[in-house]
Parts: C-alpha cells; sequence; structure tokens
C-alpha cells in the first residue's frame, strides 16, 4: 500500500477519492483488529452501553455459572439512575437519594463483577487441570506402548 503523500494523484478529485480509499481501508482494519481481540471480564469498558458486549466464551460462561446478565456489569451514571422513577417519599430529598443509589448500584456491580471474575479464573483452572490430566495419560499410554 503507498502512503497518501506517495499517491500519484492530479487533481484535487484524485486526491479526495485516494483519501476516502484511505479511510475505508483503514476503518476495515479496525474492524478486523477489534473482531480479533476478544472481550472479557478484564477489559471491557463498563460505560459501552451496550447490553451484549462480551466476546470471551469464558467470561460469557461465567455469567452465566454466577447467574449475572451482562449488563448488570455496566456502569450507570446518576443521570442514568435519575431518569428510574423516583419514590415520592424521597422526591424532597431527590439528590441524597441519587447520591445513595448510585453508591449502593456501584458496589452491588463491583460485587457481581469480581464474582464472575472468581469464577472465571475456576474455570481457568479447571482447564488447566484437565490438560495436566490428559497429558499425563498421553505419558502414560506412549509408555505402554513402547514397553508393551
Amino acid at each position: 500500500m503507498t502512503s497518501l503523500a506517495e499517491h500519484p494523484a492530479r487533481n484535487l478529485e484524485q486526491v479526495h477519492e485516494v483519501t476516502r480509499e484511505f479511510t475505508y481501508e483503514s476503518e476495515f482494519l479496525s474492524i478486523q483488529a477489534r473482531q480479533n481481540e476478544l472481550i472479557s471480564l478484564l477489559n471491557f469498558d463498563p460505560a459501552c452501553g451496550t447490553k451484549k458486549f462480551l466476546t470471551s466464551p469464558r467470561s460469557i460462561k461465567a455469567c452465566v455459572i454466577k447467574g449475572i446478565e451482562e449488563w448488570e456489569l455496566l456502569y450507570k451514571s446518576q443521570e442514568e439512575l435519575a431518569d428510574e422513577v423516583i419514590p415520592a417519599k424521597f422526591q424532597k430529598h431527590r439528590q441524597e437519594f441519587l447520591d445513595l443509589k448510585a453508591d449502593f448500584y456501584e458496589k452491588n456491580r463491583q460485587s457481581r463483577l469480581q464474582s464472575c471474575i472468581k469464577a472465571r479464573k475456576k474455570l481457568i483452572q479447571k482447564e488447566k487441570e484437565r490438560e495436566q490430566q490428559n497429558a499425563t495419560l498421553r505419558t502414560e499410554n506412549s509408555f505402554v506402548k513402547v514397553m508393551g
């Protein structure tokens, strides 16, 4: 691929066309790179705003094991919480209510996230143990064949 500066464009229209080609190619490569990177419990954006965002099979399985929906791991701002119904008895102390609600929600979100991360670690540990057992069995079988 030639750089934009090296491209032999003769007029302004050609420059615009070449610029569009480079832009499309850059966007395509960016999309490809994002698709190749798994989004897990360890690297997701808690403010992404999408209800389904995890692409890592272990992270998804950990959430299922814990009975936690992906959207429950997302951050909620006070503005988002203010959009929810505020009981009439708290209307006079609206901001204090929102502060407490935001603090409560964030503590619960962090707790759910840590629970899922622990479940994910257990899944990884079990996979490693299975791999070690399989390697041991393969070694034992190889030894039996050689001795047999």
